[in-house]
């Protein structure tokens, strides 16, 4: 289920936002391994039923909002 979620919101993603490229993402879902908060309420449950995204090319992303804040300031 985990995995199905995280696919969906790549699927969204991807289809509604065409500046996206799919290749640039891996959707993982980690089930139970990696809960934010108890699954014995509900919501602990409504807690952990997230999608978070983690950045890995972290040099490629200083670059691009280095480039957005050139953008803005009209340079």
């Amino acid at each position: 289920l985990t995995q199905k979620r995280a696919q969906a919101v790549l699927d969204y993603l991807v289809q509604n936002f065409p500046q996206i490229k799919a290749d640039q993402y891996t959707a993982v879902g980690y089930g139970e391994t990696k809960p934010v908060a108890s699954n014995k309420t509900v919501e602990g449950m409504a807690k952990n039923r997230r999608v978070e995204f983690k950045v890995l090319n972290t040099e490629e992303l200083r670059k691009e909002r280095e480039r957005r804040r050139l953008l803005q300031k009209g340079e």
